[in-house]
C-alpha cells in the first residue's frame, strides 16, 4: 500500500490526503572547520486523494533546525477568478490588457510577493477607471466620478479608496499587507472590476432581449 502525506492542495484550496507515488532522499555531506555534517533533501511526488492533482514537494533537513518544505506549483490559497476566463477577455483591448494585469498579479500573490501583488491591484483600478472615464484627473477624482455615475456606492469608494492607499503604502514605504489584507484588496478590486466590465454587459444584453410590455387597449 502507497504512503500517504497531509499537505495542500491547489486544487481543492485546503490541506487535503496526497497519496505519495515516487520518492526520492538525496543524500549529501560535507565537512566545514573540521566538522562533518550531513544535508538529506526528501522529494516526494504526490496526487491529491480528492480532485487528483499532481505536485513535487522537496524537504529539506538541515544539520540544526527544524525541516523546510517547499513545492511545486507553488501553495496557491486564492484561486483565480473563472469569469475571468471567458472568452470575451482574449480579445484584444482593455478587457484583454486587464487580464493580463491580473495574470501577474496571481503570479505574484502565489510567489508570495505581496507588495508586487498589492502595487499591482493598484494598477488594475486605475487602467479600468482611465479607460471608463478618460484622463479626468488624480484617482480621487477618478473614484468620485465613479460614485457620480453610479459604478460605486459611496462605501465602496471608501474601502476601495483604503485599498489604493495600502498600495501606495506598499510602492513609498515599504509596506507588506498580511494574506487576509491583500485577499480583502483583491475582493474589492475583482468586485469593481467584474461590475464595470461583465455585468455591465449582462444587465445591457437583458435589457434588449426583454419584450417590452404590450400597450393597452382602449
Amino acid at each position: 500500500m502507497s504512503r500517504t502525506v497531509k499537505f495542500h492542495c491547489n486544487v481543492c484550496l485546503q490541506e487535503t490526503k496526497h497519496e505519495v507515488l515516487f520518492e526520492y532522499k538525496d543524500d549529501r555531506g560535507g565537512v566545514v572547520q573540521g566538522i562533518p555534517y550531513a544535508n538529506h533533501t526528501l522529494w516526494e511526488f504526490i496526487r491529491c486523494r480528492g480532485c487528483e492533482s499532481i505536485g513535487i514537494v522537496s524537504t529539506w533537513f538541515p544539520p540544526t533546525g527544524p525541516p523546510q518544505t517547499s513545492s511545486y506549483p507553488p501553495q496557491v490559497s486564492r484561486r483565480f477568478p473563472d469569469w475571468l476566463n471567458d472568452q470575451t477577455w482574449h480579445i484584444a483591448g482593455s478587457k484583454k490588457e486587464l487580464r493580463a494585469l491580473f495574470i501577474e498579479v496571481y503570479k505574484t500573490l502565489h510567489a508570495d510577493s505581496l507588495r508586487l501583488a498589492l502595487m499591482g491591484s493598484r494598477t488594475i483600478v486605475d487602467v479600468a477607471l482611465t479607460d471608463k472615464l478618460g484622463d479626468v484627473g488624480g484617482f480621487d477624482r477618478k473614484l468620485a466620478e465613479a460614485v457620480k455615475n453610479g459604478w460605486l456606492s459611496q462605501a465602496h469608494r471608501d474601502i476601495l479608496h483604503k485599498a489604493v492607499e495600502a498600495g501606495n503604502a506598499a510602492a513609498h514605504r515599504a509596506y507588506r499587507p498580511e494574506p487576509s489584507q491583500m485577499n480583502n484588496v483583491l475582493d474589492i478590486v475583482e468586485h469593481l472590476i467584474q461590475l464595470l466590465y461583465s455585468l455591465v454587459d449582462s444587465a445591457e444584453t437583458i435589457a434588449k432581449d426583454t419584450p417590452g410590455r404590450a400597450k393597452e387597449s382602449r
